[in-house]
């Protein structure tokens, strides 16, 4: 494999009006490409990056594709680009990660425990090791290589592609930024009017279906795993990843496919009422245009698509905001104090990543709105007498 040329790291201190520019001058040309968003699959490759692991480790560097075209590429950091990954930016061109071939270690040993107490003193000397099927991979460290055949190893220099265990708790960090952002977006709080609506639990309260905590647990539980990880939260992941791929078609189609499950006129105007204030907010704020009758699932996709907010975390903020706000009509109308209001969404956390797992690993044709006790509970709601939440 031909090695990409070295690209140059730019200094995290550069002023943003150099943030695209060369790292040696600050000259008006533009980059031609920006790449800033990870994607989890794509439709099409466009190009090829090939680095070094030195150079997949930062988080703001210039280089070259495999066409001689000139890239910038800014994560979120801590983020190592593995080979394989897929990038994109304001274009919407997506290029693929390769690992280039570089100088490393190759160990080997005649046994598995010399394998293995290689890999421990290694590991004790804060060394990042590849480990393979019977070998380990090393950047080349001559200290470390006599420490290896001290240890009974045999060590070559290999020309190969270097990719490390990456840390054992896995995955960068949020970012200060998108971490602020997500928990503005996704909170109930917003001026949307997400406060003011019980999604049907008002109604279960007046029919005594709701009565306690106990049965409070259960609910929120039963609509989380039966009817949010059936189909809104899947719903929404696949507005997440039609909007960083720049398919307009599927955000259609899924946004179209949310208002039709809308089975009652309350559920109906929620959505489109919260969708368009969210959207009205983005553009007063000058985030993002969110164009047409769209849902809340669908202006948020599109504000956390214009954040580069990542959307596991979004996702979970979704639920989380969902099973808050049901939560806060408990403590308001069972009613609960308000430490069993805050135990009961703490012990609902488990609940939350287990549906959330459930929603990212759905296929379409499993997702379901089938609800017909929440629809019913919804439309006797329309005409409940002294109720306080608009659904």
């Amino acid at each position: 494999m031909k090695c990409a040329p070295t690209a140059s790291c730019w200094s995290a201190r550069r002023p943003p009006c150099c943030r695209w520019r060369s790292a040696i001058s600050c000259s008006e040309e533009p980059v031609l490409i920006t790449l800033h968003t990870k994607l989890e699959r794509a439709a099409r490759v466009d190009g090829q990056l090939v680095l070094p692991y030195d150079q997949r480790e930062k988080c703001r560097l210039r280089a070259h594709l495999l066409s001689g075209e000139e890239v910038a590429v800014y994560t979120v950091r801590g983020t190592v680009l593995r080979d394989g990954d897929l990038l994109t930016g304001e274009d919407k061109r997506v290029i693929r990660v390769v690992a280039a071939c570089e100088n490393v270690y190759m160990v080997h040993c005649a046994t598995p425990l010399i394998l293995t107490l290689c890999a421990y003193h290694l590991g004790n000397r804060h060394a990042q090791v590849e480990i393979g099927d019977g070998f380990l991979r090393i950047r080349v460290d001559p200290v470390l290589k006599l420490m290896l055949e001290g240890l009974g190893a045999r060590v070559e220099l290999v020309d190969a592609a270097f990719e490390p265990e990456s840390g054992a708790y896995g995955g960068a960090r949020v970012n200060a930024s998108a971490l602020l952002h997500l928990l503005q977006f996704a909170s109930p709080a917003l001026p949307i009017g997400g406060y003011s609506y019980s999604q049907g639990l008002e109604a279960a309260l007046d029919a005594g279906i709701v009565h306690d905590a106990g049965s409070a647990r259960t609910w929120i539980s039963s609509c989380l795993h039966e009817v949010m990880a059936q189909w809104d939260a899947p719903l929404f992941w696949r507005l997440l990843k039609a909007f960083e791929t720049g398919d307009s078609a599927s955000v259609d189609l899924w946004s179209e496919r949310f208002l039709a499950s809308r089975d009652s006129a309350e559920f109906r105007a929620e959505t489109v009422q919260m969708g368009y204030s969210l959207g009205r907010l983005l553009a007063e704020l000058g985030i993002a245009d969110v164009a047409g009758e769209a849902g809340r699932p669908t202006a948020f996709a599109r504000a956390v698509d214009a954040l580069v907010i990542p959307h596991q975390e979004a996702l979970l903020a979704m639920l989380f905001s969902w099973a808050e706000n049901q939560v806060l009509v408990c403590v308001e109308s069972v009613p609960l104090g308000q430490v069993a209001g805050q135990r009961m969404l703490l012990s609902l956390r488990p609940d939350i990543e287990q549906a959330a797992r459930h929603a990212m690993a759905l296929e379409d044709d499993a997702m379901s709105n089938w609800s017909p006790g929440l629809s019913i509970l919804s439309m006797r709601h329309e005409a409940q007498h002294g109720r306080l939440y608009r659904s």
